[in-house]
């Protein structure tokens, strides 16, 4: 019985170390992409609705699970950094609309509710 445990234990502690070497790897490789400003989906400006619902423009950069957002274009000396939204922690609702273009939700942790009306 005491060999047998042994093997079980041995084999639960090797699938642990492969368990974190795989995360290590597939974390080191996702800041690498996130990092890397040649990494990105889409820039352009968003119309983007506060809690106050006044809609405001914002340049946005879409990375990889990423939603980065300025105040004006990045590409300035003073494109002011406005947040972050980590995609993988929000759900998307995209809501009909007559205009061009189309509308979304962005549902995030905390309750906080992202509007964004854009041709993004």
């Amino acid at each position: 019985m005491n060999i047998f445990s042994c093997n079980i234990s041995d084999k639960f502690q090797r699938q642990k170390k492969e368990y974190r070497d795989e995360k290590k790897r597939v974390t080191a490789q996702l800041v690498s992409a996130l990092q890397d400003p040649t990494v990105v989906v889409m820039a352009d400006w968003l119309k983007v609705r506060g809690t106050l619902r006044k809609w405001v423009r914002y340049f946005c950069v879409l990375k990889p699970g990423l939603l980065i957002i300025y105040k004006k274009n990045k590409t300035t000396k003073h494109g002011h950094w406005v947040g972050t939204i980590l995609l993988s922690t929000c759900e998307v609702i995209e809501r009909p609309s007559k205009k061009d273009g189309f509308c979304f939700k962005l549902y995030q942790l905390y309750f906080i509710i992202f509007y964004g009306n854009a041709t993004l």
